[in-house]
Order: structure tokens, then sequence, then C-alpha cells
């Protein structure tokens, strides 16, 4: 067994981890080990939201005795009581990191490795989930650990957009306070905000795609895009569009982070 742990955020905003290796262990210390990595598989955390910009996120990777892995990232407001003593461990264990870790272990093969030059995302159950107060009016709720992951994204250097399926008659200044409200709007730039309800088109088809690949002059092609959202019909028309793709934040940044090693 071994397991590798990255810790991201906080208000100091520094990246820490530790990489344990059970080979290097006596009996006893990796049958504590595989006790405080057990609830981890077993009972992972919710997917509750801390409303905190400065929450600390914990990542894991666990890769188990025959060879399989088991990712599972959450933040520190859905901390369990079970997982608190895996936590504690690693900490402890854990010094500075490079958010580009070299020693970070990928599960990806070479043909997800890709050159990426703008990174857009979906909105819906990818960024943040959209919720109605009891007058109707609508909110985006983010989803755990997705600001961090924007910080991530944006300290890499990428250009950032989104394509989003929108209500009917949402405008763009009306997507945008959304966006602001829930504090998402700064990671993304004016050009790559792209709303269905704006343009006339959503993602149904890769015409949404190829509209949004205009919109980044800098890419040659849209090759250098990458796409990242749960809805595995839109990420086709993505694919079909020529764009890259992902169905979540974690393995997006992966994906980016093995092109860049």
């Amino acid at each position: 067994m071994k397991v590798w742990f990255r810790q991201t955020g906080g208000i100091a905003g520094q990246v820490r981890g530790c990489e344990v290796n059970g080979e290097g262990l006596d009996e006893s210390e990796l049958r504590e080990l595989k006790g405080l990595v057990e609830p981890l598989t077993t009972e992972p955390p919710s997917s509750a939201e801390s409303k905190a910009r400065d929450v600390e996120i914990y990542e894991f990777r666990v890769e188990q005795d025959d060879g399989s892995f088991v990712n599972v990232s959450f933040d520190e407001s859905v901390l369990t009581e079970r997982l608190a003593p895996l936590v504690e461990f690693v900490q402890d264990r854990s010094g500075p990191r490079k958010l580009e870790d070299p020693s970070w272990p990928s599960s990806l093969g070479a043909a997800t490795e890709i050159a990426v030059q703008a990174i857009f995302f979906d909105i819906g159950d990818t960024l943040g989930r959209a919720i109605a107060d009891s007058h109707g009016k609508l909110r985006i709720e983010p989803i755990v650990g997705a600001l961090a992951s924007l910080e991530a994204f944006q300290e890499l250097g990428f250009p950032l957009g989104v394509v989003s399926n929108t209500p009917s008659g949402f405008s763009q200044e009306k997507m945008d306070a959304l966006l602001e409200e829930c504090g998402m709007l700064v990671f993304f730039g004016e050009e790559l905000r792209v709303y269905s309800s704006v343009v006339g088109l959503d993602k149904s088809t890769p015409e949404i795609f190829e509209l949004t690949a205009g919109r980044v002059p800098s890419v040659g092609s849209s090759t250098g895009l990458l796409y990242i959202g749960e809805d595995s019909d839109e990420r086709a028309n993505a694919e079909a569009a020529g764009w890259n793709v992902a169905p979540d934040l974690s393995t997006g940044l992966e994906m980016v982070l093995t092109a860049r090693r």
C-alpha cells in the first residue's frame, strides 16, 4: 500500500504533502496505516461545501495491494471523526510541495497526455449547483473544492472560461452577476464566458464548442482546448469539435499537470 497526500488552500495558501510507502513500515505500522485509510475508501466524506474560500483542501491517492487506485478529495468542512486521525497522520509527515509535484502519481496513460492552452468549465454540477430561494431567486453554490481547484488552474497560467447551458432569457450581465456572487467570476476572461441563453446555442451539439474556440485567438486549433464537465453527452460534443475533455475537476487538473511534466 502507498498513500499520497496533498493539502492546498487555507489562509496561507501553501501546498504541502507527503508519500507514505507501506513497504517501509513494520507490520504494526502497516496495520495502523491500513486502519486509518479504511474509512477513506468505505465512508468517503459528503460533498457539503464550505462557503469560505480559505478552507483547506485534502487530496488522497491510495494505491491498494491489488494495484488499483482510490482517489478522494474533500475540504476541512466535511472532515469526519473517523478521517481526522488519517489527516493528522499525514499532516505530521508533510512538508512543502509544489503544485506541479513530480512525485504525485498519475493514473493517466499516454493517450490522455495533452497540450492544453485554455480550459473551459461547465457550471452546473461541475463547479456549482443552482439553488432557488423561496422567492425563486437563483444563486450558485460552489461544490466542494471548486474554488480551490479554480485557483490551482489559475496559478498554472491558463486562460479560463465557462461554456454553460443557462436558463432562457438570462443575459450576460445576469449570469456574470451570479458568478460574481459566488466568487467565481474573477477566474474567467470576459470573452471566455459563453452562455447558451446569450449565444443561442447549447451543448446538445458541437456548434457551441466551435463558437467558443473562435474566442481564443491564441489557440491554433481546438486540440489545445480542454472542457471539464460531468455530462457525458456534452463531453462527446466537445470531442466532436476537436476538444480534449475531462469529467471532473480532479481529473482535469491531473491531465494538465501530466502534460506539463
